[in-house]
């Protein structure tokens, strides 16, 4: 199903109605022990674990997320059952929440660890103010009220000259004396980096925003259309043109259109060669014939002749021809007294030689 939906492949009805998002709850664990048994030294230790309400379990390993799932817990949903799917949107702001750690794999203990030094407290405390809302951060021992102290650093007058930062910025940044390099300077002061992935439905993207702080936004956008789906007209619009083409030609089509000052897709005049390539596009016929009325074609299927017999008819009036405009199809009426002498004429003539007249229904 994720493969499915990578590829951007849309899942009929039938199985999106089965289908039920699971989200998965990151908790990481942080504690302080021993560099090693018996050293002075201190690192602190960090586990990273998600879990889904159903109880799947994953563990990030500092390269990739493992699956620790009990075996108790495994179930394999029979073909009638919901198809279980596990969003992994959280799971990856993981990677971009510890790199500025530079976390480790221990050698003495399950999970990373980083050393304790001299910037270990200005790194944590950097860290512990980046994470989102919705990842659980449990410290245990020192590190509790190393958290506790670490909130309590900023001062009122600090947090009032901080937002009222934030409130000046946008009268900054549009200034018309700012220039475009020193906006590009206050990004830089304010963004570390930003990370483009994939979304789940097909031309939505995922933009993860690192700031210098180590916070981390996730936005969601769609990608703009390629040139095709620009110029492709909409369902509803090339329903507008079968109505029309219903009871008008090419030509009446553009004028109601233009009338109504419609644009095409280049955003120009619309012509007949345009309204041309849209009816063959979607295969919308011309006009239809009067009730009882025969084309040109058919006509010259029934009796078995060629085009040129055809209009010989209608230029000498031996068939009743109907233009609606100029140039516009003929629309042909033949009664049966009219059926069975032309029948007749072909029949002895010497020189039409018909194929194979059909007979009338």
């Amino acid at each position: 199903m994720n493969f499915l939906r990578s590829l951007g492949v849309e899942l009929p009805s039938r199985v999106l109605e089965r289908v039920r998002n699971l989200p998965y709850q990151i908790t990481i664990r942080c504690r302080l022990q021993p560099a090693f048994p018996g050293s002075d030294a201190e690192e602190c230790t960090m586990g990273v674990l998600a879990e889904a309400p159903d109880g799947h379990q994953q563990k990030w390993d500092g390269y990739t997320w493992q699956d620790i799932t009990p075996k108790a817990r495994r179930h394999v949903p029979a073909e009638s059952e919901t198809i279980i799917m596990y969003d992994s949107a959280a799971l990856q702001e993981v990677r971009l929440l510890l790199e500025p750690l530079g976390l480790r794999p221990s050698h003495y203990a399950q999970g990373l660890v980083i050393r304790v030094t001299k910037k270990f407290g200005e790194l944590f405390s950097a860290f512990l103010k980046s994470v989102p809302s919705h990842i659980k951060v449990e410290l245990e021992g020192e590190l509790a009220n190393f958290e506790h102290q670490t909130l309590r650093s900023v001062t009122a007058e600090q947090k009032r000259q901080i937002l009222q930062l934030g409130r000046d910025f946008p009268r900054l940044w549009g200034a018309p004396t700012t220039a475009a390099s020193d906006r590009k300077r206050m990004l830089r002061l304010l963004i570390r980096d930003i990370t483009v992935v994939k979304g789940p439905e097909p031309k939505r993207l995922r933009i993860q925003i690192r700031w210098q702080g180590g916070a981390i936004e996730t936005l969601e956008t769609r990608t703009p259309p390629n040139r095709a789906e620009e110029l492709r007209y909409p369902d509803a619009f090339v329903d507008k043109i079968r109505a029309l083409a219903d009871r008008h030609d090419d030509e009446e089509i553009v004028a109601l259109l233009n009338c109504d000052r419609l644009k095409s897709s280049t955003g120009k005049p619309f012509t007949v060669s345009i309204i041309r390539w849209i009816r063959y596009k979607h295969r919308i016929p011309s006009p239809s014939l009067p009730a009882g009325a025969l084309s040109v074609s058919q006509v010259r299927e029934r009796y078995g002749v060629s085009l040129w017999v055809v209009h010989y008819w209608i230029e000498r009036r031996i068939v009743t021809a109907a233009q609606r405009k100029p140039n516009a199809p003929y629309a042909i009426t033949i009664d049966d007294d009219e059926d069975r002498r032309l029948r007749k004429w072909v029949a002895n003539s010497g020189h039409l030689h018909p194929s194979s007249p059909r007979q009338t229904a």
